[in-house]
């Protein structure tokens, strides 16, 4: 495994939370062994900010995210004040411009020299009816503004010159051209070729996948002809394509139309039980697993086959076992997690609509878990395989039970039966599973077969031919249905 490599930010916070250009670069840093140092990630409760900017200034690699709230911030100023004192500034530092604040105008420039002179006259009037022995600790304040004023126009006009890609360019080649100046991608693998044919690989695995979906798909008929014929007149499906629906409907999603697909097979399915007898149980079940099985698979078109290309490709530079999933919506996680998985989504029908997630596939675990490692080993045992958890196990059993399940179900030759495990690590810095040393331990115990999602990677958009809100609406919409008119239905799942 590569060193890895500690890197410093200095930004707004102001315009992190409209940008999340430092979650973003987290995310990537991450995938190269680079630990991108925040302070509001590094300090804590009580902790000196100061002292975390002096050792700001000392970092051999420092991320500056320039924005004008960072020019008229007086904490921001001083970091880079800080950075630059040291020398080697341009060596040092690796510029994102966030906004709209052009340092290659003069006015600009100039208008950044005006704002700091007043704000350094301004205070030092303030302060010249005290007496200078009462009043220290502002007149600092005073000494930082003066420093400021004296030195931004040095500061911005070194800035200006450097040569630099704008935010849009960084974002679409994944800020490429400012972390290969700090970990080339060539320090990431033992060479191009190798990674490229993993590249290559996981592609063509993942379009096998899609042709063994497809394939499992013709079926349908056999499933239940009802259903089928319904939904075949339903969609309007072309006479010379009637006899091919999977083909026709995954078409449609490619097109965009999946939520208009998933409207018709409502309709066929209120329509199917409309004609059934509510006894014949035998003929409604088997409607209602054409229906279920049917959008399962579907939905794995929707992801779009670049942003599946990409994903592999981030994936192959990885220097740790995580997967890295952009921040959806957790039914999105779902068939996100699926087509990367090669396996079927599961969402769960209720009389009470649809949940969002498919708990034996992605663990969130932190809710109300305040005990370590054994209470994480219970509760996956308990989560993975049901009521056959036994208290009389000890650690090494609980773990081995555990890996020898995952690695069981992970291989099934049919997709049907196949399940893959994941750990989500979750947002909020506050919860158990947050805590690195936990998730570490975590890793090293159930390491390979457990494996790791950790959310914000490229942009939603990117992800799905159609919005991740409307997949999950379309979903939500599709069970309820299911749940609703089904006359057997009894809180089934």
């Amino acid at each position: 495994m590569s060193e890895s490599i500690n890197v410093f930010v200095s930004y707004s916070w102001g315009v992190e939370k409209d940008t999340q250009i430092v979650e973003d670069l987290d995310s990537l840093c991450q995938q190269r062994g680079i630990n991108l140092i925040q302070d509001n990630k590094t300090l804590k409760h009580g902790d000196f900010i100061k002292k975390f900017m002096d050792e700001l200034s000392k970092g051999e690699h420092v991320i500056t995210v320039f924005s004008k709230p960072y020019f008229e911030s007086k904490w921001c100023m001083y970091e880079l004040l800080c950075i630059y004192q040291p020398g080697d500034f341009g060596q040092r530092t690796h510029p994102v411009i966030a906004d709209d604040c052009d340092l290659k105008d003069q006015d600009y420039r100039l208008k950044l020299v005006d704002f700091w002179r007043e704000r350094f006259e301004l205070t030092q009037d303030k302060l010249k009816k005290y007496d200078t022995l009462t009043v220290q600790s502002e007149h600092r304040h005073v000494e930082l503004y003066r420093d400021i004023y004296q030195n931004i126009n040095k500061l911005v006009n070194f800035a200006a010159d450097r040569v630099t890609h704008s935010l849009t360019e960084l974002q679409e080649q994944n800020y490429a051209q400012l972390l290969d100046r700090i970990k080339p991608v060539s320090q990431l693998s033992p060479g191009k070729t190798e990674t490229q044919d993993k590249v290559a690989s996981a592609i063509q695995l993942d379009q096998d996948f899609l042709k063994e979906v497809q394939a499992s798909l013709g079926s349908l008929k056999q499933s239940s002809k009802l259903y089928h014929d319904k939904l075949v007149k339903q969609c309007a499906v072309p006479l010379k394509e009637a006899n091919d629906l999977p083909g026709y409907l995954i078409k449609q999603c490619l097109e965009g139309h999946f939520a208009k697909i998933v409207r018709n097979m409502e309709t066929t399915f209120v329509s199917c039980l409309k004609e059934l007898d509510a006894n014949n149980s035998w003929e409604i079940n088997a409607v209602l697993q054409a229906a279920e099985d049917l959008i399962s698979k579907l939905v794995l078109f929707n992801v779009k086959n670049e942003w599946i290309e990409e994903y592999y490709s981030k994936s192959a530079l990885a220097i740790e076992p995580k997967y890295m999933l952009p921040d959806l919506n957790l039914t999105a996680i779902e068939v996100v997690a699926s087509r990367q998985t090669q396996t079927i989504p599961r969402f769960q029908a209720s009389g009470k609509g649809m949940r969002d997630i498919n708990i034996d596939k992605v663990f969130t675990l932190e809710i109300g878990i305040k005990h370590g490692i054994d209470t994480y080993l219970k509760l996956l045992h308990s989560s993975i395989l049901g009521n056959q958890f036994n208290d009389g196990m000890d650690r090494n059993e609980l773990i081995q039970d555990i890996k020898d399940t995952i690695a069981y179900r992970k291989k099934h030759t049919d997709i049907a039966l196949r399940k893959r495990y994941f750990i989500l690590i979750p947002s909020d810095e506050s919860a158990s599973l947050a805590n690195k040393e936990l998730q570490l331990e975590l890793a090293r115990l159930l390491a390979p077969e457990l494996e790791w999602i950790t959310l914000k990677m490229g942009t939603r958009e990117q992800v799905f031919l159609i919005t991740d809100g409307e997949l999950k609406t379309a979903i939500r919409e599709f069970f309820t249905t299911l749940a609703n008119f089904n006359p057997k239905n009894s809180g089934r799942t």
